[in-house]
């Protein structure tokens, strides 16, 4: 996609016949309902109190008050809400900055009846904020009589449409900006009941509703979300901020003064302070969530959409791997604290006495240093030499990385002698990677070959297991580029991580009320599948807890290849989300390219959305809500007693506990013959 770089202040565009063009505009659309009517089920809350502070932020960025338009309880009907985004899609022209903004109460209410219709969500519910005219309970009644049966709930498919309608207007080079301070649903959050919430933690369902998913359906479209659309090249970008994740409720913070106002509304002008010209949407959204979980510690803000593009502009900043670090403390009254946790862990190569530089988020001096000192699979935890505020968002940057238990040794078996430097190149290649060691006794994990073939020297990298991981094929006289040897030990790096996965037990807090089953015709069940190509079988998730849960799946085939099979490409983490006493059943075939051997099903279990791709499939720059996703906590066991530890002196780690989860495996024996 081609950017055009525009300047704010006095922007222009030039069309193709070299005319000057309109200014780009900024307009807004603030949508806030506090005052529900008697009988519709839903209590008063203070979205009204929100508009100042939103309309307030964007006036201090550049926004005339004119340019922003209110709708407020009564007008906020579900007519109302559509007819006014219809109208700001008149308004929006080319190249403009957009922000709509939304303070209601919000629910989930279950999915449409048929794909013509919309039916696509692979929890069975759909997402939808509540306008003013919208009851919370089904009445099974005529509508003559009274009855409701969801008519007025504004859907995410109804309003997918609508932003995408906008972003039609606004090109590739323009700004659309959604917040949505409002209850996806929930009944996960166990946030304190001194809040007050934004919507139902029941989802709005005819009763005896039964979730009908073909599972099997969803994964293989590749559907993507509605709100963000197929990112066509004719459309604008689009980042979306939810105060909550799907699965949980929204709750209201107390502004300086005292007063109630929605934890992301505040949160948002409160950030925009502190955005600085060049700042992306992903260092707003840490300061947003640092400041949302500052008070509600147990509430998930979540974004989508292309986090790299400049706040409230057109250009993008380069992709950044970014090291999120928190306070760990969950207790809402502890301001700071010199205990931190960070988003990554063992699979990204952290282990204990990792020390790191850590910096106030979008800034470049060095405010304090840490060392991590627990360990977990996704996620670890370390002590700062300094407080941390636990409003404030921060960023950690590794001093060096040390492997721990991800190390892998490799043999080399060189038969080209004639070309001295590609043999000096393979004596040091391996060199600055402490978690690859060289094993001349050709006893090592992995084999590296070269061998004359066809007048060219071919290089060949792969495991035990006889499995292929990397290939390259020089002159006789050639060495590898950069990019080569970057290519050699990232696929060395997955033979490790892939490793560690095969290794790790089931165990966590959450497996046990969680249950994976496999099956296939013409086998008993507890029978061992034994299958072949092209054969079908079933895989069964069931959550036999009293909490929604998420999930993701590995699937790490019998030559060592790895797949996450959930969340799958077209989808989001959140999407897979399973609720009590549900059952998810799909269908599968073992696909006619499978080697022989065991393949092994992973299954993580968690509170809080996670998405793997971040680290097996790390080529992908256009992560959506993926990049702030949080991550696994330790899943093997909480068992590092660091009181005796140096870097425990200022703070006691020994009882953090880094999120809760589960993992389960189950698996198949695929034979050829």
């Amino acid at each position: 996609m081609k950017l055009i770089f525009i300047l704010l202040g006095f922007t222009f565009s030039v069309s193709a016949l070299g005319q000057t063009a309109k200014p780009v505009k900024k307009i807004a659309l603030i949508v806030a309902i506090g005052n529900y009517p008697d009988n519709s089920g839903w209590g008063s809350i203070a979205s009204i109190n929100d508009v100042k502070y939103v309309k307030g932020a964007l006036i201090n960025k550049g926004f005339k008050e004119k340019d922003i338009d209110t709708l407020k309880d009564k007008r906020a009907t579900k007519a109302g809400i559509l007819a006014a985004l219809d109208n700001l899609a008149r308004k929006t022209g080319q190249n403009d900055i957009v922000v709509i903004h939304f303070s209601c109460h919000g629910q989930q209410i279950e999915d449409q009846l048929t794909e013509a219709e919309g039916k696509d969500e692979v929890d069975g519910y759909d997402e939808a904020i509540i306008p003013y005219d919208a009851k919370a309970m089904y009445n099974p009644n005529s509508l003559q009589d009274g009855g409701y049966h969801g008519e007025n709930h504004l859907r995410d498919d109804d309003l997918g449409k609508k932003f995408t309608a906008i972003r039609n207007k606004i090109k590739p080079n323009g700004n659309l900006l959604v917040l949505i301070d409002a209850c996806h649903s929930g009944t996960a959050s166990r946030a304190t009941e001194t809040f007050i919430s934004r919507g139902s933690p029941i989802p709005f369902e005819e009763p005896g509703y039964k979730v009908d998913i073909n599972l099997s359906r969803v994964l293989n479209t590749g559907k993507q979300l509605n709100f963000i659309g197929d990112g066509a090249d004719t459309l604008s970008n689009m980042v979306v901020i939810s105060a909550s994740s799907p699965q949980q409720q929204n709750f209201q913070l107390w502004d300086d003064k005292g007063v109630d106002v929605g934890s992301l509304s505040f949160s948002f002008a409160k950030a925009m302070n502190d955005i600085q010209p060049g700042d992306d949407y992903g260092l707003l959204f840490e300061k947003i969530k640092a400041r949302i979980q500052a008070g509600i510690p147990a509430q998930v803000p979540m974004i989508e959409g292309n986090l790299q593009q400049q706040v409230l502009g057109a250009q993008f900043n380069a992709a950044k791997d970014n090291i999120i670090v928190t306070i760990s403390k969950a207790d809402k009254m502890v301001k700071e604290d010199s205990v931190f946790i960070i988003n990554k862990g063992a699979l990204d190569n952290i282990s204990k006495g990792s020390t790191c530089k850590i910096y106030a988020a979008g800034k470049k001096e060095v405010l304090t240093e840490g060392v991590i000192v627990k360990v977990g699979t996704f996620q670890s935890s370390g002590v700062a030499k300094k407080l941390l505020k636990k409003e404030e968002a921060y960023r950690a940057v590794m001093d060096e990385v040390n492997y721990g238990d991800f190390s892998t040794s490799v043999s080399i078996a060189n038969n080209i002698k004639n070309n001295k430097e590609l043999k000096n190149q393979l004596d040091n290649v391996f060199l600055p990677y402490q978690f690859i060691s060289v094993n001349k006794n050709n006893n090592a994990e992995m084999m590296l070959t070269i061998a004359e073939q066809n007048g060219k020297a071919k290089m060949e990298l792969y495991d035990r297991g006889d499995s292929t991981r990397w290939i390259k094929e020089l002159s006789l006289s050639d060495t590898l580029s950069e990019k080569d040897k970057e290519d050699l030990i990232a696929n060395i790096k997955t033979s490790a991580r892939v490793k560690y996965l095969r290794s790790l037990p089931d165990g966590g807090d959450l497996n046990k009320n969680f249950k994976i089953e496999l099956s296939a015709n013409n086998i008993e069940a507890g029978s061992e599948l034994v299958l072949k190509p092209r054969d079908s079988y079933k895989l069964k998730l069931t959550n036999n807890g009293k909490e929604p849960l998420y999930f993701s799946i590995l699937d790490i085939m019998p030559d060592n290849k790895v797949d996450v099979l959930i969340p799958n490409k077209g989808h989001e983490a959140d999407e897979f989300s399973i609720k009590p006493g549900q059952s998810l059943p799909f269908t599968a075939t073992v696909d006619s390219t499978t080697p022989s051997g065991k393949e092994i099903f992973k299954v993580f279990i968690t509170r809080q959305a996670i998405d793997l791709r971040k680290v097996f499939n790390r080529k992908n720059k256009n992560d959506t809500r993926a990049a702030f996703t949080l991550s696994l906590e330790d899943m093997i066991d909480d068992t590092f007693k660091d009181r005796d530890d140096v870097a425990a002196t200022r703070s006691d780690v020994s009882s953090v506990k880094l999120n809760e989860a589960g993992i389960l495996t189950a698996g198949i024996t695929i034979k050829k013959q």
